[in-house]
Protein backbone atom coordinates (compact mmCIF):
# COMPACT_ATOMS: atom_id res chain seq x y z
CA UNK A 1 0.00 0.00 0.00
CA UNK A 2 3.12 2.16 0.63
CA UNK A 3 4.51 2.19 -2.51
CA UNK A 4 1.10 2.58 -4.52
CA UNK A 5 0.90 5.71 -2.20
CA UNK A 6 4.36 6.48 -3.45
CA UNK A 7 3.29 6.12 -7.45
CA UNK A 8 0.16 8.32 -6.70
CA UNK A 9 2.01 10.89 -5.30
CA UNK A 10 4.70 11.31 -8.03
CA UNK A 11 1.44 12.04 -10.36
CA UNK A 12 -0.24 14.80 -8.65
CA UNK A 13 3.35 16.29 -7.72
CA UNK A 14 4.47 16.34 -10.99
CA UNK A 15 1.52 18.28 -12.19
CA UNK A 16 2.10 20.38 -9.18
CA UNK A 17 5.33 21.01 -10.21
CA UNK A 18 4.53 21.90 -13.78
CA UNK A 19 1.95 24.32 -12.41
CA UNK A 20 4.65 25.76 -10.06
CA UNK A 21 7.02 26.56 -12.85
CA UNK A 22 4.16 28.85 -14.46
CA UNK A 23 4.49 31.57 -11.26
CA UNK A 24 6.95 34.04 -10.52
CA UNK A 25 10.43 31.97 -10.16
CA UNK A 26 10.64 33.45 -6.59
CA UNK A 27 7.47 31.52 -4.88
CA UNK A 28 7.80 28.12 -4.61
CA UNK A 29 5.08 25.16 -4.02
CA UNK A 30 6.61 22.04 -2.18
CA UNK A 31 4.40 19.01 -2.12
CA UNK A 32 3.92 16.68 0.93
CA UNK A 33 2.73 13.21 1.86
CA UNK A 34 1.94 11.80 5.40
CA UNK A 35 1.56 8.38 5.85
CA UNK A 36 2.12 6.50 8.95
CA UNK A 37 3.13 9.52 10.72
CA UNK A 38 6.15 10.14 8.67
CA UNK A 39 5.89 13.12 5.59
CA UNK A 40 7.61 12.38 2.22
CA UNK A 41 8.44 15.51 -0.24
CA UNK A 42 8.28 16.31 -3.52
CA UNK A 43 9.57 19.69 -5.09
CA UNK A 44 8.18 22.75 -6.74
CA UNK A 45 10.86 24.78 -8.57
CA UNK A 46 13.62 27.91 -7.76
CA UNK A 47 15.50 29.73 -10.96
CA UNK A 48 18.75 29.48 -8.67
CA UNK A 49 19.62 26.36 -7.07
CA UNK A 50 18.24 26.81 -3.69
CA UNK A 51 16.83 24.62 -0.92
CA UNK A 52 13.47 24.57 0.44
CA UNK A 53 13.77 23.58 4.11
CA UNK A 54 11.29 22.26 6.40
CA UNK A 55 12.13 22.62 10.17
CA UNK A 56 10.38 21.56 13.30
CA UNK A 57 11.97 24.76 14.97
CA UNK A 58 11.43 28.34 14.37
CA UNK A 59 14.78 29.12 12.93
CA UNK A 60 14.98 32.40 15.37
CA UNK A 61 15.48 29.89 18.11
CA UNK A 62 18.65 28.44 17.01
CA UNK A 63 21.16 29.53 14.46
CA UNK A 64 22.05 26.01 13.67
CA UNK A 65 18.79 24.58 13.58
CA UNK A 66 19.05 23.63 9.23
CA UNK A 67 21.90 21.06 10.77
CA UNK A 68 20.17 19.35 13.35
CA UNK A 69 17.89 16.51 13.15
CA UNK A 70 14.86 18.78 13.18
CA UNK A 71 15.82 19.73 9.53
CA UNK A 72 15.16 18.44 6.34
CA UNK A 73 16.86 19.69 3.54
CA UNK A 74 16.14 18.66 -0.32
CA UNK A 75 17.36 20.26 -3.47
CA UNK A 76 14.91 20.41 -5.37
CA UNK A 77 16.69 21.38 -8.91
CA UNK A 78 18.36 18.09 -8.95
CA UNK A 79 16.63 14.48 -9.47
CA UNK A 80 13.32 13.74 -7.61
CA UNK A 81 14.14 11.28 -4.90
CA UNK A 82 12.33 11.25 -1.25
CA UNK A 83 13.41 11.57 2.17
CA UNK A 84 11.85 11.65 5.63
CA UNK A 85 11.66 12.27 8.72
CA UNK A 86 9.27 11.99 11.73
CA UNK A 87 6.35 13.88 11.99
CA UNK A 88 3.58 14.41 14.61
CA UNK A 89 0.11 15.68 13.67
CA UNK A 90 -1.16 18.47 15.60
CA UNK A 91 2.19 19.74 15.42
CA UNK A 92 3.62 22.87 13.83
CA UNK A 93 6.14 22.86 11.17
CA UNK A 94 8.21 26.03 9.55
CA UNK A 95 9.11 26.02 6.20
CA UNK A 96 11.78 28.31 4.46
CA UNK A 97 14.49 28.45 1.81
CA UNK A 98 18.15 27.75 2.38
CA UNK A 99 20.82 30.21 1.62
CA UNK A 100 23.98 28.00 1.65
CA UNK A 101 25.26 26.85 4.77
CA UNK A 102 22.94 27.35 7.47
CA UNK A 103 21.73 31.14 6.37
CA UNK A 104 17.93 30.74 5.39
CA UNK A 105 14.75 32.86 4.78
CA UNK A 106 11.27 31.38 6.34
CA UNK A 107 7.49 31.48 5.64
CA UNK A 108 6.27 33.84 7.88
CA UNK A 109 3.34 31.48 8.94
CA UNK A 110 4.62 28.17 10.20
CA UNK A 111 2.32 25.26 8.92
CA UNK A 112 0.00 23.24 11.08
CA UNK A 113 0.38 19.19 9.78
CA UNK A 114 -3.36 18.75 10.79
CA UNK A 115 -3.01 14.76 9.83
CA UNK A 116 -2.25 11.93 7.07
CA UNK A 117 -2.90 12.53 3.43
CA UNK A 118 -1.86 15.21 0.73
CA UNK A 119 -1.09 18.86 0.57
CA UNK A 120 0.85 21.69 -0.28
CA UNK A 121 2.24 25.30 0.81
CA UNK A 122 2.95 27.93 -1.05
CA UNK A 123 6.17 30.00 0.17
CA UNK A 124 5.68 33.88 -0.35
CA UNK A 125 9.98 33.99 -0.09
CA UNK A 126 11.99 35.54 -2.79
CA UNK A 127 15.48 33.67 -3.02
CA UNK A 128 19.04 35.24 -2.82
CA UNK A 129 20.19 37.40 -0.16
CA UNK A 130 18.47 40.48 -0.01
CA UNK A 131 15.67 39.47 -2.48
CA UNK A 132 12.68 39.95 -0.09
CA UNK A 133 13.30 37.14 2.48
CA UNK A 134 11.50 37.64 5.10
CA UNK A 135 13.87 38.00 8.15
CA UNK A 136 13.84 35.85 11.19
CA UNK A 137 11.18 36.61 13.54
CA UNK A 138 11.73 39.46 16.30
CA UNK A 139 15.20 40.97 13.88
CA UNK A 140 14.93 44.14 12.12
CA UNK A 141 16.94 44.10 8.86
CA UNK A 142 19.35 46.93 8.10
CA UNK A 143 20.24 49.01 5.00
CA UNK A 144 23.53 50.22 5.10
CA UNK A 145 24.93 53.29 3.13
CA UNK A 146 27.78 55.95 2.92
CA UNK A 147 26.71 59.61 3.75
CA UNK A 148 30.21 61.60 3.29
CA UNK A 149 32.25 59.70 5.60
CA UNK A 150 29.69 58.15 7.89
CA UNK A 151 27.56 54.94 8.04
CA UNK A 152 24.05 55.83 7.43
CA UNK A 153 21.98 52.78 8.61
CA UNK A 154 18.07 52.31 7.32
CA UNK A 155 15.48 50.55 8.12
CA UNK A 156 11.55 50.01 6.64
CA UNK A 157 10.08 52.63 8.76
CA UNK A 158 6.36 51.47 8.45
CA UNK A 159 7.00 47.85 9.41
CA UNK A 160 9.70 48.08 12.87
CA UNK A 161 8.26 52.20 13.69
CA UNK A 162 11.27 54.57 15.05
CA UNK A 163 11.97 52.91 17.96
CA UNK A 164 14.78 49.85 17.10
CA UNK A 165 17.10 48.33 19.10
CA UNK A 166 20.10 48.84 17.73
CA UNK A 167 23.37 46.37 18.45
CA UNK A 168 27.31 47.53 17.61
CA UNK A 169 30.55 44.84 16.97
CA UNK A 170 33.46 46.29 16.17
CA UNK A 171 37.02 45.34 15.64
CA UNK A 172 40.95 45.88 14.81
CA UNK A 173 40.43 45.58 10.77
CA UNK A 174 41.77 41.84 10.44
CA UNK A 175 38.08 40.49 10.69
CA UNK A 176 36.77 40.37 13.70
CA UNK A 177 32.95 39.43 13.03
CA UNK A 178 30.77 36.60 15.16
CA UNK A 179 27.28 35.86 15.11
CA UNK A 180 27.83 34.84 18.97
CA UNK A 181 26.48 37.37 21.65
CA UNK A 182 28.21 35.94 25.18
CA UNK A 183 29.04 38.53 27.50
CA UNK A 184 30.23 36.29 29.77
CA UNK A 185 34.08 36.81 28.14
CA UNK A 186 35.25 40.25 28.58
CA UNK A 187 38.04 39.87 26.28
CA UNK A 188 36.00 38.26 23.53
CA UNK A 189 34.29 40.72 20.56
CA UNK A 190 31.12 40.91 21.74
CA UNK A 191 28.22 42.77 19.95
CA UNK A 192 27.17 46.14 22.57
CA UNK A 193 23.94 47.46 23.01
CA UNK A 194 23.90 51.02 21.26
CA UNK A 195 21.34 53.80 23.28
CA UNK A 196 19.89 56.47 22.24
CA UNK A 197 21.81 59.76 23.80
CA UNK A 198 24.16 57.45 25.51
CA UNK A 199 27.93 57.65 26.33
CA UNK A 200 30.87 55.66 24.89
CA UNK A 201 30.11 53.60 21.65
CA UNK A 202 26.15 54.48 22.05
CA UNK A 203 27.85 58.46 21.76
CA UNK A 204 28.91 57.96 18.21
CA UNK A 205 25.82 57.83 16.67
CA UNK A 206 23.43 60.50 15.50
CA UNK A 207 19.98 59.46 16.44
CA UNK A 208 17.88 62.38 15.65
CA UNK A 209 16.43 61.24 12.44
CA UNK A 210 15.27 57.91 13.90
CA UNK A 211 11.59 58.89 13.26
CA UNK A 212 12.39 58.72 9.64
CA UNK A 213 14.00 55.29 10.21
CA UNK A 214 17.56 55.94 9.92
CA UNK A 215 20.70 56.52 12.03
CA UNK A 216 24.33 57.94 11.62
CA UNK A 217 27.26 55.95 12.63
CA UNK A 218 29.61 59.09 12.37
CA UNK A 219 32.83 59.77 11.02
CA UNK A 220 33.73 56.47 9.99
CA UNK A 221 36.12 56.62 6.83
CA UNK A 222 38.87 58.57 8.29
CA UNK A 223 41.40 57.44 10.44
CA UNK A 224 39.17 58.19 13.99
CA UNK A 225 36.66 55.84 13.09
CA UNK A 226 36.71 52.14 13.60
CA UNK A 227 38.64 50.00 11.37
CA UNK A 228 35.97 47.69 11.12
CA UNK A 229 32.07 47.66 12.43
CA UNK A 230 29.38 45.44 12.57
CA UNK A 231 25.61 46.51 13.10
CA UNK A 232 22.37 44.39 14.11
CA UNK A 233 18.78 45.46 14.70
CA UNK A 234 16.06 43.56 16.67
CA UNK A 235 12.29 44.92 17.53
CA UNK A 236 11.61 47.51 20.22
CA UNK A 237 9.32 44.86 22.08
CA UNK A 238 12.32 42.25 22.22
CA UNK A 239 13.23 41.66 25.85
CA UNK A 240 17.04 41.67 26.67
CA UNK A 241 16.10 38.00 28.16
CA UNK A 242 16.07 37.31 24.41
CA UNK A 243 19.21 38.32 22.95
CA UNK A 244 21.22 35.44 23.11
CA UNK A 245 18.66 33.55 21.25
CA UNK A 246 17.39 35.83 18.70
CA UNK A 247 20.67 38.40 18.05
CA UNK A 248 22.98 35.25 16.40
CA UNK A 249 19.96 34.77 13.86
CA UNK A 250 19.62 39.01 13.14
CA UNK A 251 21.06 39.25 9.57
CA UNK A 252 24.24 41.45 10.08
CA UNK A 253 25.73 44.48 7.66
CA UNK A 254 29.36 45.78 7.99
CA UNK A 255 31.86 48.27 7.17
CA UNK A 256 35.80 48.05 7.35
CA UNK A 257 38.80 50.75 6.27
CA UNK A 258 40.66 49.76 3.67
CA UNK A 259 43.87 51.88 3.81
CA UNK A 260 45.96 52.15 1.16
CA UNK A 261 49.89 53.49 0.52
CA UNK A 262 51.29 54.93 -2.07
CA UNK A 263 53.42 58.90 -3.38
CA UNK A 264 53.70 60.48 -5.98
CA UNK A 265 56.93 58.96 -7.00
CA UNK A 266 56.68 55.51 -5.72
CA UNK A 267 52.64 54.71 -7.04
CA UNK A 268 51.32 52.03 -4.31
CA UNK A 269 50.12 48.79 -6.00
CA UNK A 270 47.36 47.58 -3.25
CA UNK A 271 45.68 44.24 -3.27
CA UNK A 272 42.37 44.56 -1.25
CA UNK A 273 38.74 42.62 -1.50
CA UNK A 274 35.58 43.10 -0.20
CA UNK A 275 34.44 40.56 2.47
CA UNK A 276 30.57 41.92 2.25
CA UNK A 277 27.80 41.68 -0.48
CA UNK A 278 27.25 45.11 -1.28
CA UNK A 279 24.15 46.57 -2.03
CA UNK A 280 25.26 47.51 -5.36
CA UNK A 281 28.85 46.45 -7.38
CA UNK A 282 29.37 49.53 -9.43
CA UNK A 283 32.86 50.44 -8.78
CA UNK A 284 31.86 54.12 -8.19
CA UNK A 285 28.73 52.88 -5.08
CA UNK A 286 31.42 50.04 -3.82
CA UNK A 287 34.77 52.38 -3.38
CA UNK A 288 32.70 55.92 -3.88
CA UNK A 289 33.46 59.10 -5.60
CA UNK A 290 32.67 62.87 -5.55
CA UNK A 291 34.62 65.73 -3.81
CA UNK A 292 34.11 64.79 -0.49
CA UNK A 293 35.62 60.99 -0.93
CA UNK A 294 39.68 60.62 -0.04
CA UNK A 295 40.15 59.58 -4.12
CA UNK A 296 42.62 61.72 -6.39
CA UNK A 297 43.07 62.07 -9.82
CA UNK A 298 44.45 59.50 -11.65
CA UNK A 299 44.00 56.73 -8.84
CA UNK A 300 43.19 53.04 -10.64
CA UNK A 301 41.41 50.15 -9.56
CA UNK A 302 41.91 46.97 -11.64
CA UNK A 303 39.86 43.81 -11.93
CA UNK A 304 41.09 40.49 -13.34
CA UNK A 305 38.35 38.45 -15.15
CA UNK A 306 39.96 35.44 -16.85
CA UNK A 307 43.11 33.21 -17.05
CA UNK A 308 45.09 35.65 -18.53
CA UNK A 309 47.52 39.28 -18.03
CA UNK A 310 44.40 41.01 -18.82
CA UNK A 311 42.91 43.63 -16.28
CA UNK A 312 39.96 45.91 -16.80
CA UNK A 313 40.56 49.34 -15.23
CA UNK A 314 38.84 52.11 -13.75
CA UNK A 315 40.05 55.51 -13.34
CA UNK A 316 39.74 58.24 -10.91
CA UNK A 317 38.98 61.66 -13.85
CA UNK A 318 39.57 65.46 -12.66
CA UNK A 319 35.77 65.38 -12.14
CA UNK A 320 35.95 62.98 -9.10
CA UNK A 321 34.11 60.33 -10.97
CA UNK A 322 35.65 56.72 -11.76
CA UNK A 323 35.60 56.07 -15.58
CA UNK A 324 36.81 53.03 -17.49
CA UNK A 325 40.70 54.09 -18.22
CA UNK A 326 40.48 52.80 -21.46
CA UNK A 327 37.93 55.40 -22.40
CA UNK A 328 37.22 58.11 -19.91
CA UNK A 329 33.77 58.94 -21.80
CA UNK A 330 32.08 55.57 -20.64
CA UNK A 331 31.37 53.96 -17.32
CA UNK A 332 34.20 51.19 -15.87
CA UNK A 333 33.17 47.92 -17.95
CA UNK A 334 33.33 45.91 -14.66
CA UNK A 335 31.60 45.42 -11.33
CA UNK A 336 33.21 44.64 -8.03
CA UNK A 337 32.83 40.77 -7.20
CA UNK A 338 33.70 40.06 -3.48
CA UNK A 339 34.56 36.39 -4.79
CA UNK A 340 38.01 38.32 -6.26
CA UNK A 341 40.71 40.77 -5.38
CA UNK A 342 41.22 44.38 -6.78
CA UNK A 343 44.62 46.06 -7.50
CA UNK A 344 44.12 49.50 -6.19
CA UNK A 345 46.76 51.98 -7.32
CA UNK A 346 47.29 55.55 -6.17
CA UNK A 347 49.88 57.96 -5.24
CA UNK A 348 48.83 59.41 -1.98
CA UNK A 349 47.91 57.25 1.39
CA UNK A 350 44.05 56.99 2.13
CA UNK A 351 41.47 55.48 3.89
CA UNK A 352 38.86 54.39 2.24
CA UNK A 353 35.76 52.67 3.84
CA UNK A 354 33.44 49.60 2.01
CA UNK A 355 30.33 47.99 3.11
CA UNK A 356 27.62 45.77 2.66
CA UNK A 357 26.04 43.04 4.11
CA UNK A 358 27.72 40.23 5.76
CA UNK A 359 27.57 37.01 3.41
CA UNK A 360 24.60 34.94 4.98
CA UNK A 361 25.81 31.51 2.69
CA UNK A 362 28.85 29.45 0.54
CA UNK A 363 30.33 31.12 -2.44
CA UNK A 364 31.70 28.94 -5.13
CA UNK A 365 35.20 30.70 -5.99
CA UNK A 366 36.66 30.12 -9.72
CA UNK A 367 40.33 29.50 -9.65
CA UNK A 368 41.63 30.51 -13.42
CA UNK A 369 43.71 27.33 -15.16
CA UNK A 370 47.47 28.51 -16.09
CA UNK A 371 50.96 26.59 -16.12
CA UNK A 372 52.08 28.94 -13.37
CA UNK A 373 53.64 32.74 -13.95
CA UNK A 374 54.47 32.70 -16.94
CA UNK A 375 50.98 32.23 -18.85
CA UNK A 376 49.05 34.21 -16.20
CA UNK A 377 47.30 31.89 -14.75
CA UNK A 378 46.70 34.22 -11.61
CA UNK A 379 43.55 34.04 -9.51
CA UNK A 380 42.83 37.53 -7.30
CA UNK A 381 41.34 35.90 -4.47
CA UNK A 382 38.59 37.87 -2.35
CA UNK A 383 38.70 37.06 1.08
CA UNK A 384 34.43 37.13 1.13
CA UNK A 385 33.72 36.63 4.66
CA UNK A 386 34.66 39.44 7.53
CA UNK A 387 37.00 36.63 9.51
CA UNK A 388 40.45 35.28 9.12
CA UNK A 389 41.20 31.99 7.53
CA UNK A 390 43.75 29.62 8.24
CA UNK A 391 44.86 28.50 4.89
CA UNK A 392 45.56 24.98 5.94
CA UNK A 393 42.21 24.91 7.26
CA UNK A 394 40.47 25.75 3.98
CA UNK A 395 39.24 23.53 1.26
CA UNK A 396 41.47 24.26 -1.35
CA UNK A 397 43.37 21.08 -1.42
CA UNK A 398 40.27 18.79 -1.67
CA UNK A 399 38.68 21.18 -3.96
CA UNK A 400 41.72 20.65 -6.34
CA UNK A 401 44.93 22.60 -5.61
CA UNK A 402 47.77 20.80 -7.10
CA UNK A 403 51.71 20.11 -6.65
CA UNK A 404 53.50 23.66 -7.61
CA UNK A 405 50.41 26.01 -7.20
CA UNK A 406 51.05 28.65 -5.31
CA UNK A 407 49.30 31.56 -3.13
CA UNK A 408 50.88 34.94 -2.67
CA UNK A 409 50.73 37.83 -0.68
CA UNK A 410 52.32 41.32 -1.09
CA UNK A 411 54.36 42.43 1.49
CA UNK A 412 54.02 45.95 1.37
CA UNK A 413 52.15 48.05 -1.92
CA UNK A 414 55.10 50.32 -1.98
CA UNK A 415 57.68 47.12 -2.80
CA UNK A 416 57.73 44.14 -5.20
CA UNK A 417 58.22 41.90 -2.49
CA UNK A 418 55.68 38.60 -1.64
CA UNK A 419 55.42 35.81 0.48
CA UNK A 420 54.23 33.24 -1.07
CA UNK A 421 53.26 29.13 -0.07
CA UNK A 422 53.55 26.15 -2.18
CA UNK A 423 51.67 23.57 -2.34
CA UNK A 424 53.84 19.58 -2.03
CA UNK A 425 52.95 16.26 -1.09
CA UNK A 426 48.84 17.53 0.05
CA UNK A 427 50.37 20.25 1.94
CA UNK A 428 51.17 24.04 2.49
CA UNK A 429 54.31 24.49 2.79
CA UNK A 430 56.54 27.57 2.65
CA UNK A 431 57.63 28.33 -0.58
CA UNK A 432 61.00 29.53 0.35
CA UNK A 433 62.90 26.75 2.51
CA UNK A 434 60.03 23.69 1.93
CA UNK A 435 59.18 23.43 5.71
CA UNK A 436 55.51 23.25 6.99
CA UNK A 437 55.93 26.78 9.00
CA UNK A 438 53.83 29.42 6.70
CA UNK A 439 54.65 33.19 6.99
CA UNK A 440 52.24 34.41 9.03
CA UNK A 441 51.30 36.80 6.58
CA UNK A 442 49.90 33.83 4.39
CA UNK A 443 49.34 31.62 7.38
CA UNK A 444 46.14 33.09 7.91
CA UNK A 445 43.97 34.71 5.28
CA UNK A 446 42.52 38.35 6.35
CA UNK A 447 40.98 41.14 5.42
CA UNK A 448 40.88 43.41 3.76
CA UNK A 449 43.36 41.84 1.82
CA UNK A 450 43.66 39.76 -1.66
CA UNK A 451 45.50 36.78 -1.86
CA UNK A 452 47.09 35.73 -6.00
CA UNK A 453 46.73 32.42 -6.49
CA UNK A 454 48.95 31.55 -9.36
CA UNK A 455 47.94 28.16 -10.58
CA UNK A 456 50.50 25.29 -11.95
CA UNK A 457 47.81 23.01 -13.96
CA UNK A 458 46.18 23.62 -17.07
CA UNK A 459 42.82 23.03 -15.56
CA UNK A 460 41.21 25.35 -13.44
CA UNK A 461 38.91 24.23 -10.30
CA UNK A 462 35.87 25.53 -8.08
CA UNK A 463 37.04 26.18 -4.56
CA UNK A 464 34.03 25.80 -2.86
CA UNK A 465 33.68 28.25 0.01
CA UNK A 466 31.51 27.42 3.51
CA UNK A 467 30.39 30.61 5.63
CA UNK A 468 33.05 30.16 8.62
CA UNK A 469 30.41 31.92 10.89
Amino acid sequence: MFRSLIIGLLIVASLGAAMARAQDPGVFLPFYFIYDDRVVHEGGTTADNHQVVYYESHPAVSETALITREAFIMNIMRARYFSKFTVEPGRSYSVGVALGGDGFGMNPFPYNVTGKGFDKVELTLRSGEGGGLVPPAGTVPLLISKDGGSVKLSWDLATYGPNIQLFLLTGDGTGKFTNTYDTTIPTKPNWGYVTAGGAGLSGEFDWSTRSSGFVYHANQERAIGWPEAYYKALRQEIPSTSYATLLPTAWAVGKINIPLQGTTLNPGKNLASVPFVPNSRSVKDVFGEGTLSPWGRGDLIQYKYMASPAYLTAIYTADSRWKDAANTANEPTFDVDPKFGNWIITTANKTVMVLGNVPLGGENVDIFSGAGLATGGKTLLGQVYPVPVGLAGTSLISDGAANGDLIQYKRSPLEQVYVSAIMSGGDWKNAIDGSPTLDPKIAYLTIPNSYIYVRNAATGFTWRRARPY
